[in-house]
């Protein structure tokens, strides 16, 4: 039986899994987080205890461990401060090839002093701080930067590096560790992502819409159309174009001969009969 139960949420695309009591958001969401904005103030065993995202997020956190992204609880980390002192310092050059300059950094290895052998090794290129000024007995130093991993153990790559004092700066040491027990007290508490509330809209017909514009143009069209029919009857009616119209079965007996009553003695004329015995046989079976 294990430990623990793994619950991967489902119906929550905004969680990755719940572990131990503490949920997991997907790492898309990690940019939502203070602790990812920020550099924050750490203590080295808070960085040294960190988790991996690859033994939360699997492959699908490959990326995040080539960006220096560290968990501490459900919290993500990209950058972070600690202070120590300065307890051995390494100075190193590699050749360059083809012609190429030498590379060069140091290698140093802090102590806060707030647990027992929880020594940080700090990989500092060259050109952020000199040799010389780090030859120096019992520096106090404050250094920002990543988190990476040299023989399979954590490693810090600085990005800034900055004296702030010596053996007796007891003071400064102190205040350092207060800024960082604030912070400690909001990490305690496992970070929380309240996804934006979707609603769903009933789905309803298309409305027409009529614009008062268009209400104008269709009285308008009304308008000119009973005015012109108006005026076209008063035209009609005042030439009397009705009243000599002929009626259609006048026209038609007109212009049938055969038809016409008023022909003397009900004769066809010649032309009519000839024209009737051309077509007549059109007609015989």
């Amino acid at each position: 039986m294990p430990e623990f139960r793994i619950d991967f949420a489902p119906g929550e695309p905004h969680v990755a899994l719940r572990k131990k009591g503490i949920t997991y958001y997907v790492p898309s969401l990690f940019h939502m987080s203070l602790t990812y904005q920020h550099t924050v103030p750490l203590f080295i065993a808070d960085v040294l205890r960190s988790t991996d995202p690859l033994k939360i997020y699997g492959q699908n956190a490959l990326h995040l461990g080539k960006e220096g992204c560290f968990l501490i609880k459900n919290h993500p980390f990209k950058t972070f401060t600690i202070m120590g002192r300065m307890m051995l310092f390494e100075s190193h050059e590699v050749p360059g090839r083809s012609g190429a300059d030498s590379y060069q950094f140091h290698v140093l290895y802090i102590d806060d002093f707030l647990g027992e052998n929880l020594t940080l090794r700090v990989k500092i290129e060259a050109h952020l701080i000199p040799a010389a000024s780090l030859e120096k007995n019992d520096l106090l130093l404050k250094i920002s930067g990543s988190l990476g991993a040299f023989n399979g153990k954590k490693q810090m790559l600085a990005t800034e590096v900055v004296i702030r004092g010596g053996h007796h700066d007891i003071a400064i040491e102190l205040a350092w560790w207060t800024a960082v027990l604030d912070s400690r007290k909001y990490i305690e508490q496992p970070w929380r992502y309240f996804p934006p509330k979707a609603t769903i809209a009933e789905p309803t017909m298309p409305k027409t819409i009529f614009e008062y514009k268009d209400a104008r143009k269709r009285q308008e069209k009304r308008r000119i159309l009973v005015s012109s029919c108006e005026k076209t009857r008063r035209s009609t009616l005042g030439t009397g174009t009705f009243n000599n119209a002929m009626d259609s079965f006048v026209i038609h007996k007109d212009m049938s001969p055969s038809l016409n009553r008023s022909n003397s003695g009900s004769e066809l004329s010649a032309v009519s009969r000839d024209q009737l015995q051309d077509v007549s046989h059109c007609f015989r079976r």
